[in-house]
This record gives C-alpha cells, structure tokens and sequence, in this order.
C-alpha cells in the first residue's frame, strides 16, 4: 500500500512514534468503550489483531504476517542481525502495516525445554509457585535461572491429581534475544514456544519486557474507563443538582416576587391613604388652607404682578413669576397674617425685552 492511499497519520511524513501513539490511543479508547459492553457483543466488534512472529533462524531473523482470523501466512520478510538498512526497513513494514498486530517472539525449539508433570489437586490454586519451587528438583535448573509457564493437560479429581506439562527458557536466552530484537521500535507482546503455544497462553515474557497492545492492559483500561465514567458523573451530578436547585429557587423568586408585588400595593394604598390623611391633618395646622393660598397672593400682590409657578410642599411656597417691583414683593408677603419668614431663593433679574424683574420667592405658612 503506498502512503498516498494511507490515512494522515499513518503516512510516511508522520513521524513514526506519533503513529504509533496515535494507533495506541485509538486502540485503548475502541478497547475502553468495547469494555461498557456485553461480553458477547465485545466477542463480534472487537477487531482480531494480525500477528506477527519472529525467529531467529541461524543469522537471519524471520518475521512473518499472519491473518489475526484464519492464521494463513500474509507476508514473510528476513533481517541480518547487524543489517541496520534492513532494521530500519522491517520497523516501517511494521509500522505501516494496514491492521494492528501482535508481536510474537518464537523461542527456538532447541532453546527451550518441557516436561510433564504431576501434582496433587490440591495445588491447583498455587500451582505456578508450587512450580517455582519445585523447579530446580524437576529440571536442571533454579527458580532464578529460567522463565516458565505452564498448561493444565487433565485434572483427575477421582484420583486427586492434575496434569501440567512446563515449559522454560534460560533467562539469558530470553535476555539475548530480546536484545537482538533491540533495533524494533516496538517491543514484543509475547515470548513463546510457537503460534500454537501463543493460543494455548504459553509465554515466557517477564511484565517488564512486554509491549501490551494499545500499550494499557485489559485491568488498566477498565480502571481508565470507569475513572473516566465516574470523571463525567462527578461533573454532571452538580449540574444536575445546580439546576433542581436553580429551579427550585426561580419558583421561590417568583412566589416571592408575585408576595412582594401585592405587598408593595397594600404598601402604595396605605402611603396613599396616609397622605391624604396627613394632608387634612396638616391643613388643620396653619391658618390659612392650601386651597386658600392662592387667593391669598392674588390679594395681597399689586396688579403688576403675575405668577408663573407655585408649589406648595410640607407648609412651605415657593413662587416665580414676574414683577415692576420685585423687592416689594417679599414686603407684601410678610405684611399677610399667613405668611412668614419670605426671602429670596435666586436673584432678581430684568425680563428680556421688558421693564418687569423677574423673582424666586419662598415663605412658609403661618401656623395656628
């Protein structure tokens, strides 16, 4: 497949690790949201990964594709050991390679050893540490020498014993191998005796070594995924809460403002009703009534006087209004038995055009 037929992030000027990132993260996230389903369903949607194997063969390396599905051999391909173009070109075949893949690295037949052997039944719970102390007493070698694994070939209950057949690998071997291997940009998924020791679980791969697909395990995706549902739950429980509260609250505003409305009714026809209660009852106070006031200054004002504006306001007037004489207005006010202490408010100023003075008096209402 050339890189123009290739998605953007798999084509040859995005650089390598960022593809790899980006596949991984794709894988984990397809992972994480296959884990929210049922088991069976997980079972149909979840893509098997081709895998790829590789053996040292004398001094080459031999990597083969295999179908994920059927096993058939896709591709085949060798590497010297010390071929560095040759390296390089293996890590973009497998970089670029359409499907995700599993890395498998086949342990030589004559690198490896298995033997049968027969344990009580009652071992099965620990069975690898029962192994793992019992190795050097079953091979030639210790516990710390090798990596092993193991498969259970029968269980005999009747007659108290199970059937396991080991296999190990010098952990040097192992070790020498994986170093061969160091030129690969990724790190083998698995160590094991052949494509049939992979399906029935065999591999000798110590966790420190291993390049776990979608680079989380299957435990730790399920930790993500439910960290992450448990993320979008503690943010969304508050707005959900924030917004029963926030309803709750407009219904309290809105029942209160609906209370406050006809409170400030009852408010306005009381003040209205008080003031015009104050009203008579202030008109009891002073000697002449509002009503009367005018009459009053249109009595004692001359002729030559006219009013433009009176305000009465808490016992106090206040007129504007124009005059021939305005400073003998102040005069006849205070000559009046119900006025007093009349004075100026703004100075006196000729009418524009005119002979008359234009004046701001004030005074207040003489009291009983």
């Amino acid at each position: 497949m050339s890189d123009r037929h290739l998605p953007l992030w798999r084509g040859a000027a995005f650089p390598v690790f960022l593809r790899r990132r980006a596949r991984d993260f794709f894988a984990w996230w397809r992972e994480g949201l296959l884990l929210a389903l049922p088991e069976r369903w997980r079972a149909r949607l979840r893509p098997v990964p081709d895998t790829v194997t590789v053996e040292a063969q004398d001094s080459l390396l031999v990597f083969k594709i295999h179908d994920g599905a059927g096993r058939r051999l896709r591709e085949e391909r060798a590497v010297a050991a010390r071929d560095e173009a040759g390296q390089a070109g293996i890590n973009h075949w497998l970089e670029n390679h359409e499907n995700e893949i599993e890395l498998i690295l086949l342990i030589p037949p004559d690198r490896q050893l298995d033997k049968p052997l027969t344990y009580p039944i009652a071992s099965e719970k620990d069975l690898r540490a029962v192994l793992g102390h019992d190795m050097d007493r079953q091979t030639p070698f210790t516990g710390n020498q090798v990596y092993f694994d193991y498969t259970v070939t029968r269980k005999d209950r009747s007659g108290g014993k199970i059937h396991v057949h080991l296999y190990l690998v010098l952990r040097k071997t192992l070790h020498d191998l994986l170093e061969t291997l160091g030129f690969l940009t990724r790190k083998p998924n698995a160590a094991t005796t052949g494509l049939d020791g992979r399906s029935a679980g065999i591999d000798f791969m110590p966790a420190s070594e291993r390049q776990v697909n979608g680079a989380f395990d299957r435990r730790f995706k399920l930790t993500a995924l439910l960290s992450f549902i448990l993320l979008i739950v503690a943010l969304y429980l508050p707005l959900l809460r924030y917004g029963a509260l926030n309803e709750q609250l407009e219904n309290e505003v809105g029942e209160n403002r609906v209370q406050a409305m006809q409170a400030q009714s009852l408010i306005d026809r009381k003040q209205a009703i008080l003031a015009r209660a104050n009203f008579l009852t202030s008109q009891e106070r002073y000697k002449i009534p509002f009503t009367g006031v005018l009459h009053e200054l249109t009595r004692c004002l001359p002729d030559d006087t006219w009013i433009t504006q009176l305000a009465i306001n808490e016992g106090k007037i206040q007129l504007r209004g124009e005059s021939l004489a305005a400073a003998s207005v102040i005069r006849l006010i205070e000559q009046s038995d119900y006025f007093e202490k009349a004075e100026f408010r703004s100075p006196v100023i000729k009418s524009a055009g005119g002979q008359k003075e234009q004046f701001h008096v004030a005074a207040r209402l003489a009291t009983k």
